[in-house]
């Protein structure tokens, strides 16, 4: 008897101690939730405890979105932008060469075409304007160094007007001429501008210069009166540095090759800006002229990465020409310069390096 009464004795000890446990867990269990639940309850007014902790909770989500917006940013600066489809373009046929005679040339900057087809290429270094008929055979020729009607500094550039009149750009001497397609003298102005790079005619009959030594774009009237400065200086939107082309639609929006931005520029008619094209990152490029084409395509020549570059009106990137197709064969281009296009749409070409004069056409000849 006395050994059960101990075992029993043990049990309820046993048994009591547990219970005792129990009991305790059970009640700190039940103030933990009810400590838990009250955290959740709505903080009566005035309970300054409660405002931090959704004041944290705004902070770690604002903080949150930022991370990830500065996540997404990072990758897309990172990652590898979309080739450009590659286009050959049609080379129907293609004239000149390096020299001084006639039909030869030393740098031929610029091309304009007339209504019939003939052709007129600023031989810069010769100091020249040459003539040639739509199969590129020599006509004529205007010119020469010196100060006076019809003689140049350096011309840079050349413009059809509607009138069918053509506008040279003297360069060194900050001077605009017209002339009769035969090189007879019109007119001239002094700009106000600065080593100017290009000149542009609008279907108005209003003049664009790019002047590249002002960092800005100015627009005149046929008479020389400056109508307007739509640019300024600088890198931002709107701004520019280093411009060597303008072109004006009908509605007078304007796209500027704006070339130590390394970027072209959509404009409204006034200046303000609308949308820009970057050259890509991983390349060099010099920006040198462009062309609105009748078909709604903008064409830029760029000189050092040999090659047009395509776009429409809202500066998307359709394709890049790198190269001419015929039956001899394929032909690179190596410094683009200047371009036009004539009544039926053909583009023609003036490449600095070859001394020559490309007319050609797009096809449908593209790979990625």
């Amino acid at each position: 008897m006395p050994k059960a009464k101990k075992t029993a004795s043990r049990a309820k000890k046993t048994g009591g101690g547990a219970g005792a446990k129990t009991s305790s867990f059970a009640a700190q269990s039940i103030g933990a939730a009810s400590e838990d639940r009250s955290s959740f309850a709505p903080a009566a007014p005035g309970d300054s405890a409660a405002k931090p902790k959704r004041g944290s909770f705004i902070l770690y989500l604002l903080v949150g979105v930022i991370v990830i917006g500065a996540a997404i940013e990072v990758y897309l600066l990172q990652r590898k932008p979309e080739k450009p489809v590659l286009v050959k373009l049609a080379l129907a046929f293609e004239f000149g060469s390096r020299g001084k005679d006639n039909g030869q040339f030393d740098m031929p900057q610029d091309v304009a075409v007339d209504k019939d087809g003939n052709i007129f290429v600023v031989d810069r270094l010769n100091v020249r304007v040459q003539k040639f008929n739509s199969k590129g055979e020599f006509l004529l020729t205007w010119g020469g160094k010196g100060q006076g009607h019809g003689l140049f500094a350096e011309p840079f550039s050349l413009a059809m007007d509607p009138a069918g009149k053509i506008w040279v750009l003297d360069g060194p001497a900050n001077l605009l001429q017209r002339f009769e397609t035969d090189g007879t003298f019109i007119s001239q102005f002094m700009g106000d501008f600065y080593a100017p790079a290009n000149v542009s005619v609008d279907s108005g009959g209003n003049i664009y210069v790019a002047n590249a030594g002002g960092a800005n774009v100015r627009k005149y009237s046929k008479d020389g009166e400056r109508l307007a400065t739509l640019t300024s200086h600088g890198s931002g939107k709107g701004e520019v540095a280093d411009p060597n082309a303008c072109v004006a639609d009908t509605d007078g929006t304007l796209y500027v090759a704006d070339t130590g931005n390394r970027r072209i520029q959509k404009l409204k008619s006034d200046g303000r800006f609308l949308k820009q094209w970057a050259l890509p990152k991983e390349t060099g490029g010099m920006l040198r002229r462009l062309l609105l084409h009748p078909s709604g395509t903008l064409y830029a020549t760029d000189e050092a990465n040999h090659c047009l570059w395509m776009f429409d009106k809202d500066l998307k990137l359709l394709g890049k020409a790198d190269s001419l197709s015929s039956p001899q064969g394929e032909r690179k281009l190596e410094s683009p310069c200047g371009i036009a296009c004539d009544a039926s749409g053909q583009l023609y070409v003036t490449d600095i390096s070859q001394g020559r004069v490309f007319r050609c056409s797009p096809q449908e000849s593209a790979r990625k």
